[in-house]
Parts: structure tokens; C-alpha cells; sequence
């Protein structure tokens, strides 16, 4: 199932299935929240007032969860993945695809700022890579684990508490690799971390004290039904490769708790009616969703790619005019571009060397500007505005990256849509051109 697929089905499938899901249109619940205390307000995209949620009402794919001095929460997912975020934190839920029949699909976090635990569910089970959590400061690639941290600004702590490599539920053993811009440092051992600081190099892995780890857990705890504290799964002491290391409750030791302290069974029972009718609009999803499968991208499969610039280069590209204008216009029948992708920035063009051009005519052509594809869904392709070119006359040409051989955005096809204007005898000219990425940046 192509990433994405379920939540943008969900939309076109919003009269049958959102009735039985109670989703306020236009939003796709991927969860509940439970042991909710104090203020917590989760923002959907492009609403400017976030509403304020308590435990067992449902969480929306994109939403900005916030929490007040008092507050603290935990998010269930419908893949069973859990986060724990405690006072004064922030962060966003902005991707999530599960097949329920399979445990296939892919999973993200952005945590902005404050205290959290994560324990990955069934997704990141059948293939750790397909959950990823970024921080500000950078990214935590999950092998299938239990993680606690503390973000602040440019700083962070990060720290890995199982489960262990002899734990007795057969789960494969926990580890992250956190990277950024400047370097990755791998962590294995549970009770083990790393530090960042002032956005800096990823430390080398180093044995949180009992003291560090009660600053973090400290701020995690969740009051129970009778009022009493959950076990804060801090790693007892001992070896950091044995089991003793892994934290001391016996249930979560194991690997298959998804620590969660306070959550009641009505939170489970609000979980189990939400992935029912998910998994209702399965098939639905996989049918009515194209664009992300086979051959073609999803911009997450670009966002994922945070470094680096590669180009697209097509020369002499043959094109077809129909109009009155083409042959006293446009001149020959081809055109040329460099299309230079900013991986770190997400950003198309904008660099002063991509361009577009009808080669006989300098005046039907210019430099690509700036095109932003952060925070983009769906199928990468992006289709022209005349805005986006220098002089105009291209709206309608698309840019669609295919993946292949050399991973994402291994080639680009450029569908070129040029409008002669009416004072030059009207007309439009196509074509379409097919290459390879290159290393860049690529200049003319």
C-alpha cells in the first residue's frame, strides 16, 4: 500500500465512511488520547484554534498536539504506537499509513519541543524503517524500541531504554541511530544516549545516570485511575547488553508493553471502534489512490531525503505547437531546462541556474523561481503557475519525480506546457521529457 494512500482515500471516502468514524470532515483519526491531565490542545492544519481534548477522544492525522505547564497525555495509535509527551511540549502527527491486515505502512512524529517517550507498535514491528521521529535538531531512526527525551531550543537528550537484547517477548532488540546534518551516532545498548547541543554533532553514545533519567521520566509519569503514578520505566542498573538493564517492570521488560501508564479501558475500547472502520476503508484506499504506486513518488518519499542537491537536465527536446502564433514565435521545434532540487531545503529552483526555454526565442523562457514542496502530500508532481517562471507563459507544465533503481526522485518527467501570448498570435506548445537525476547543483 503506497504511503499516504489511506489518508487521502479518507477524504474522497468521507460521505461512506465518516458517518461510522464521526470524523468531522475534511480529517482522518488515526488514534485516541488517553491519561490526559491538565491543559492540552491539539490544532489541525490551517485552523488558526486547536481544540481542547481529554482522554479518549480522537487525534487527527496532521494535528499540532500542545501541551500547558500542567499538561500531559498519551496518544494511542491504531498501529498500537504510543507517545507520551509531558509539560510545556510540542508536536505534530504528520504522517501515518497502516494496513491492518498486513501491519504495513509507514509512521512519523515531528517533537518540536519538551518530554517524550515513544514505544514503537505494529508498524515499526514488521519494518523499523517505516517509523521516523524528527526533532529540531535532528532525526531519530527507530529499530523497533522504546525511546525517552528532552528537547529544548538547540539542545536535546536522547535515550534509548529497550527492549533488551533477551527479552522474553521474541522482539527484536531496541536501537535508534540519531543523525543530523553533522554526523550520526548509533545507540544499542538500552539505558544508553546521546546529546546535542546548540544544533550541533550528535554525541557519541554515553550511560545515562539515574539521575538524568529521573529528570525526564519525572515528567513523564501518568496518574492511574486510582490517582497513584505509573512505573516510570527507568533502566535499572547493571550491564548495559543484559536483560537486567531493561526497565524494571516486568511487563515492559518484556518488549510488548506499550507503557501505558493510566490508560483506562475505555481509551482501548475508543481505539478498537476507530481502527474497525479504518479498516474498513482498506480496500477502499488501495483502489481509488494513484499516483503514489508503481513508478511515481509521494513528496514524503522526497522530504525523507534531508540533504544534498541533485539536478534534472534536458536538452533539444522536441516539442508540438498548435496555434496561430508557434512558427512565427516560438521558432524551432525544441526546448530545454535544468531543474535543480534543494534536498536540505525543499526546495525546486530558486537558485539562479534553473530555467526553462523554447530554444529559438530567449523571450519565451526563464529562470525557474523558488518552488516550496515542505509539507506537501501526495503524489510528487507539481504543475506551474505562471508566477513561478520569470516572464510567465508556463503554467500547466508539471514536474513529476519518479523513483527507480537510484531511490526516490531517481528521474523527472517534465510535461512542458508553454501558452504563446494572444498579442504574438495565441497558441500551446507541448512536450515531454524524461531524465535521469544528477549530482548538482547543474548551471547553463
Amino acid at each position: 500500500m503506497s504511503r499516504f494512500a489511506i489518508a487521502l482515500t479518507f477524504l474522497a471516502a468521507a460521505s461512506a465512511a465518516g458517518a461510522q468514524m464521526n470524523v468531522p470532515s475534511g480529517l482522518m483519526n488515526i488514534g485516541v488520547a488517553a491519561a490526559v491531565h491538565g491543559a492540552v490542545r491539539a490544532t489541525p492544519p490551517g485552523r488558526k484554534i486547536g481544540r481542547r481534548i481529554g482522554s479518549g477522544q480522537p487525534v487527527y492525522l496532521n494535528d499540532h498536539v500542545t501541551t500547558g505547564p500542567d499538561g500531559s497525555l498519551q496518544l494511542l495509535l491504531l498501529d498500537q504506537t504510543t507517545f507520551t509527551i509531558g509539560p510545556n511540549s510540542d508536536m505534530v502527527l504528520d504522517d501515518f499509513v497502516y494496513n491492518p491486515r498486513t501491519n504495513a505502512g509507514s509512521v512519523s512524529a515531528q517533537i518540536l519541543k519538551g518530554f517524550f517517550r515513544f514505544v514503537t507498535g505494529k508498524i515499526a514491528q514488521n519494518k523499523p524503517s517505516s517509523m521516523t521521529v524528527t526533532t529540531p535538531v535532528g532525526t531519530i531512526g527507530i529499530r523497533g524500541t522504546m525511546v525517552v527525551g528532552h528537547i529544548d531550543g538547540g539542545n536535546a537528550e536522547i535515550a534509548l531504554i529497550g527492549p533488551g537484547p533477551e527479552n522474553n517477548a521474541n522482539e527484536r532488540r531496541g536501537g535508534i541511530t540519531v543523525s543530523n546534518n553533522y554526523g550520526s551516532t548509533d545507540v544499542d545498548a538500552s539505558g544508553y544516549g546521546v546529546r546535542i547541543r546548540d544544533g550541533g554533532k550528535p554525541s557519541r553514545s554515553f550511560r545515562l545516570s539515574p539521575t538524568e533519567f529521573d529528570a525526564i521520566l519525572g515528567r513523564l509519569e501518568t496518574k492511574s485511575a486510582s490517582g497513584r503514578r505509573a512505573p516510570s520505566n527507568r533502566p535499572s542498573s547493571g550491564s548495559p547488553n543484559a536483560a537486567s538493564n531493561a526497565p524494571s517492570n516486568a511487563a515492559r521488560a518484556s518488549g510488548d508493553s506499550t507503557a501505558q501508564g493510566g490508560i483506562n479501558s475505555q481509551s482501548w475500547s475508543n481505539l478498537n471502534t476507530v481502527a474497525t472502520s479504518f479498516a474498513q476503508t482498506t480496500n477502499l484506499a488501495s483502489q481509488a489512490v494513484a499516483g503514489c504506486s508503481g513508478s511515481a513518488n509521494c513528496w514524503s518519499d522526497l522530504q525523507a531525503i534531508q540533504s544534498g542537491i541533485v539536478g534534472y537536465e534536458g536538452n533539444s527536446i522536441p516539442f508540438t505547437c498548435n496555434g496561430g502564433g508557434c512558427a512565427s514565435y516560438l521558432g524551432t521545434g525544441t526546448f530545454r531546462y535544468i531543474v535543480n532540487v534543494n534536498l536540505a531545503t525543499q526546495t525546486i529552483g530558486g537558485d539562479g541556474a534553473s530555467y526553462v526555454f523554447i530554444n529559438a526565442n530567449i523571450g519565451t523562457g526563464g529562470t525557474i523561481n523558488a518552488i516550496s514542496y515542505s509539507g506537501s502530500r501526495g503524489p510528487a508532481v507539481y504543475t506551474m503557475t505562471d508566477a513561478d517562471v520569470v516572464g510567465g507563459g508556463f503554467a500547466g507544465t508539471t514536474l513529476s519525480f519518479l523513483k527507480g533503481a537510484n531511490g526516490p526522485g531517481s528521474t523527472l518527467q517534465f510535461n512542458l506546457q508553454y501558452n504563446v501570448p494572444a498579442a504574438n498570435g495565441g497558441g500551446t506548445a507541448t512536450g515531454t521529457s524524461v531524465v535521469a537525476r544528477q549530482p548538482g547543483p547543474l548551471s547553463y
